[in-house]
């Protein structure tokens, strides 16, 4: 259980894309956001690559992402896009 606290690659894959979302949302212009656009897309591509369950149900050519914020107003959940990637070019490469 020590160890864990020190060493969880699944939890500190995620802190690592809350702060690139953050840094998208904070700073969208800047290079550190293009940085943060590309890891978010590369972590896409490469979880859609080794799902191969996931690549036999995708046609796509391109793929883009939105980060979406989710709160709630008085008794009512609200939603906001408040980012859209680039499009991405999604060659897939045939999985024999």
């Amino acid at each position: 259980m020590l160890r864990r606290i020190f060493w969880n690659p699944e939890w500190n894959e995620s802190l690592f894309l809350v702060s690139c979302a953050e840094r998208l949302m904070q700073n969208p212009t800047e290079f550190s956001a293009k940085h943060s656009e590309d890891e978010i897309l590369n972590r896409i591509i490469r979880d859609l690559k080794n799902n191969s369950s996931i690549l036999d149900l995708v046609a796509a050519e391109y793929l883009q992402f939105r980060l979406m914020f989710v709160y709630r107003e008085d008794s009512q959940l609200q939603q906001e896009i408040t980012y859209h990637s680039r499009l991405q070019s999604l060659v897939v490469e045939d999985v024999e």
